[in-house]
C-alpha cells in the first residue's frame, strides 16, 4: 500500500485579536478573547526578553456537551481541576478536553467578573472548597459550591445588581464593584454592606496586593471615568486619590506597592504613591492604547488591549507587545474555487490572497457585515454573508461587498444554494418565512414559511428536495422538515431528541446528521439510517464520490455504500479542529487559533487498502426510522 499523503499547514492568519480577560493560574496564564481560551505556559520573569511558548484551548463550538456557545469570553478562573469561564450567554467549565454549560438560576444576564475563594484553613488541614462567586450585569452575584456545575444567587443587601468587577481582599474579604458604589461580604458571601465613601460611584474595577510592610494590603478601585480610591481597612471605607484620563477598564496592584490602571481610550496609567498622582505608561508603537483587562504572572504584567497581549517586565513603567496565542473566532471554512476561505461573527472573512499558490498570506475582506450570522459560497463562485445590517454579496477579486436584501430583512442565519443558481436563506432569529434567490443570490424573494419562533439550525437546498431543522434547546428535540417544491410548502417529518446539540447536513446525497448518525431521506419520504460513527458529529463534508465526517476524536472516511472507513486524522491535533472542507480528493481542516491544515485523501477508501477504487452505488433506503441518540 503507498504511504498516505501527509497533512500540511497553510501560513498562519495573522488578524489583529482583542483580549478581553486574563487570569493567571500557577505557571500558567489565561487569555479569553472573542473566539475562545488560550493559555500561556511559563513566561518571562521581570527580566527575561524571550518569546512565550502558548498553546490553543478548543474553542467553545468544537467542544461538545455544550449546548450555548460562548460567543466571547470576559471572565475567567480556575476551580481545581476546572477551568471556568463566563461571557454573555452564561458559564462554561472545562476539563481534560471536555467542556460543560453550568446551570445558572437568573435572568440570563452576561458574565462580566469571576473568583474562586481561597482554601480555608492551614498547612495540611487546608481545604479547597470549590466555591466561586460571578459577577453578572443585571443579576447581581452569583455563588456555586461545586467548581462551577451550578450557581444560585447570593444577593442580600447588595443594593445595586450591575456588578462589573469582584475582588478578594485581605483576610477573604470578598469586594463587589457595582454601578452604584463598593459592597463587601466576609468569606461565607451570606450578606453585603456597602463600602462607605463610594455610593453613587459606578466602579469599574478593583484590585488587592499583599504589600511587604503594609498592614493589610493595598486596596485600589477606579470609577468608570477616571476617580481612583483606596483603602486601608480591608475595604469597609475608601479614600479619593488622584483621577486618569480617559474610561477605566481595569485596575491591578503589585507586590511592591505600584497601582496601574487601564483605560478604553488613553492608555495605561501607573501610580507609586498610593494612587495620589497618576502618570501616563510608555507604550512601544501605541500597542496599548486600548487596555481591557490587566493581570500579573510569574513576576510579570499583562495587559489585553483591542490588539493583543502586551507586558511589562519594570512594574508597568514600560511596556512590549507579548506573542500570544489567537483567540479570534474564525470557526467556519469554505473552498471558493477549490481554496480556503475562513470566516468568523467577529473577525468576518479571511482569504489567502488570489495570486499566490499553498503559501499564500492571507487577508480580511473589509467590510464584512458584523457581525457574521451566516456565510455560503453561491454557485458563480460569489461569496454571500449576512448580519443584523442585512444580506450582502461580493463577486470576488477585488469587488466590494454589495447589499441584496439590507436591515432586519436580510438578516440570516443559514444559507444554502444549488448548483442552477438556486438558493435558500433562514432567518437567524425566528422561522416564519424564508428569502428565496434563482440567481446566485443577486436577487431575493420572501415567501412564508411554517417554522415558528424555532430558527433553522439546517436548511440544505439539493437537486429534487430542501431539507430543513429546527431545534427546541429545552427539550433537546430536532424536528426535520422536507420541500418538494422549492420551499413553496412543507411537510413535518422526523422527530428526533438527542443531547447532541449540532446538527449537520450535505446536499448529494441529501443526508442530515442526528447525534452520531448520519440519516438518509429516500424519494418517497422515508428516512433511514444511512452511516453511524462513535460519537457525536461535528462536521459533514463532500458528496456523491465520498464523505468526510468530523467527531470528538477523529476524521472519518465514509464510502459510497454508506461504510466508515479509514480514519483521515493522522497527525492532526483533531481536538482543535473546529470545521472541515473535502472537495476534489483535497481534505481541508481548520484549526483553533486560525490554523488551516489540508491533505491529499482517497475517496471511498476502506480500511483494508486506502488506496482501493470504492466502484460501489449508494445504499437503498429503508423504512423509516426515527433516530432518537
Amino acid at each position: 500500500m503507498a504511504e498516505r499523503s501527509p497533512w500540511r499547514q497553510l501560513p498562519d492568519i495573522e488578524l489583529t485579536t482583542p483580549v478581553l480577560a486574563l487570569a493567571a493560574d500557577g505557571d500558567r496564564l489565561w487569555i479569553g478573547g472573542v473566539g475562545g481560551l488560550a493559555r500561556l505556559d511559563g513566561g518571562p520573569g521581570p527580566s527575561s526578553g524571550g518569546d512565550l511558548g502558548t498553546r490553543a484551548v478548543p474553542h467553545a463550538d468544537a467542544v461538545p456537551g455544550i449546548a450555548t456557545a460562548l460567543t466571547s469570553v470576559a471572565a475567567i478562573c480556575r476551580s481545581g481541576s476546572w477551568l471556568v469561564a463566563g461571557g454573555a450567554e452564561g458559564i462554561v467549565r472545562h476539563r481534560d478536553g471536555e467542556a460543560e454549560l453550568a446551570d445558572v438560576q437568573g435572568s440570563g444576564a452576561p458574565v462580566a467578573a469571576l473568583v474562586a475563594i481561597p482554601p480555608v484553613g492551614d498547612g495540611e488541614r487546608q481545604e479547597d472548597t470549590g466555591f466561586l462567586l460571578a459577577g453578572t450585569l443585571g443579576d447581581g452575584v452569583l455563588r456555586s459550591l461545586d467548581r462551577g456545575r451550578s450557581w444560585a444567587p447570593a444577593t442580600f443587601g447588595l443594593d445595586d445588581h450591575e456588578v462589573s468587577t469582584l475582588c478578594v481582599g485581605p483576610g477573604g474579604t470578598v469586594l463587589a464593584g457595582t454601578a452604584d458604589g463598593i459592597f463587601t461580604a466576609t468569606t461565607s458571601v451570606k450578606a453585603w454592606r456597602r463600602s462607605a465613601g463610594t455610593q453613587g460611584v459606578a466602579v469599574a474595577a478593583i484590585a488587592y496586593a499583599d504589600v511587604t510592610g503594609t498592614p493589610g494590603g493595598v486596596l485600589a478601585a477606579a470609577s468608570e471615568s477616571g476617580q481612583t480610591f483606596t483603602s486601608r481597612d480591608g475595604g469597609r471605607t475608601w479614600t479619593p486619590g488622584g483621577r486618569v484620563d480617559g474610561q477605566v477598564t481595569a485596575v491591578v496592584a503589585l507586590d511592591d506597592g505600584t497601582l496601574l490602571v487601564g483605560t478604553t481610550d488613553a492608555g495605561l496609567w501607573r501610580s507609586v504613591d498610593a494612587g495620589a498622582t497618576w502618570t501616563a505608561a510608555a507604550d512601544d508603537g501605541g500597542s496599548a492604547r486600548t487596555v481591557l483587562c490587566l493581570a500579573v504572572h510569574n513576576g510579570a504584567v499583562y495587559a489585553g488591549t483591542a490588539g493583543g497581549l502586551v507586558t511589562s517586565a519594570d512594574a508597568g513603567a514600560t511596556w512590549r507587545p507579548a506573542h500570544a496565542a489567537p483567540t479570534h473566532d474564525l470557526d467556519r471554512l469554505l473552498l471558493v474555487n477549490g481554496r480556503p476561505a475562513v470566516g468568523g461573527a467577529r473577525s468576518g472573512v479571511v482569504r489567502p490572497e488570489a495570486s499566490a499558490g499553498e503559501g499564500a498570506t492571507w487577508s480580511a475582506l473589509a467590510d464584512t457585515p458584523f457581525p457574521l450570522t451566516a456565510l455560503a459560497v453561491a454557485p458563480d463562485g460569489a461569496l454571500v454573508a449576512s448580519g443584523p445590517a442585512g444580506l450582502c454579496r461580493n463577486a470576488g477579486g477585488d469587488a466590494a461587498w454589495t447589499a441584496v436584501v439590507a436591515g432586519e430583512g436580510g438578516h440570516a442565519g443559514v444559507l444554502s444554494f444549488r448548483p442552477d443558481g438556486f438558493g435558500l436563506a433562514a432567518p437567524a432569529r425566528h422561522g416564519n418565512h424564508l428569502l428565496r434567490t434563482t440567481d446566485s443570490g443577486v436577487s431575493w424573494q420572501s415567501v412564508p414559511a411554517p417554522f415558528g419562533v424555532l430558527p433553522l439550525v439546517v436548511l440544505q437546498v439539493t437537486a429534487g428536495i430542501v431539507l430543513a431543522a429546527t431545534r427546541d434547546p429545552r427539550m433537546g428535540a430536532i424536528q426535520l422538515w422536507a420541500s418538494t417544491d422549492e420551499g413553496a410548502s412543507w411537510a413535518r417529518e422526523v422527530r428526533a431528541e438527542t443531547p447532541w446539540p449540532l446538527v449537520r447536513s450535505v446536499a448529494d446525497p441529501p443526508l442530515v446528521s442526528l447525534g452520531r448518525t448520519l440519516c438518509a431521506r429516500d424519494q418517497h419520504g422515508h428516512w433511514s439510517t444511512w452511516a453511524e460513527l462513535d460519537e457525536g458529529i461535528r462536521a459533514v463534508a463532500g458528496g456523491r464520490e465520498g464523505l468526510a465526517v468530523l467527531t470528538r476524536t477523529a476524521i472519518w472516511s465514509v464510502a459510497a455504500t454508506g461504510e466508515v472507513g479509514v480514519r483521515w486524522d493522522e497527525g492532526l491535533p483533531v481536538a482543535d479542529v473546529l470545521d472541515i472542507a473535502l472537495s476534489q480528493g483535497r481534505l481541508h481542516a481548520l484549526l483553533t487559533g486560525g490554523r488551516v491544515w489540508w491533505r491529499d485523501v482517497k475517496l471511498g477508501a476502506r480500511p483494508a487498502d486506502e488506496h482501493d477504487e470504492p466502484g460501489a452505488t449508494w445504499p437503498e433506503l429503508h423504512d423509516h426510522t426515527s433516530t432518537k441518540r
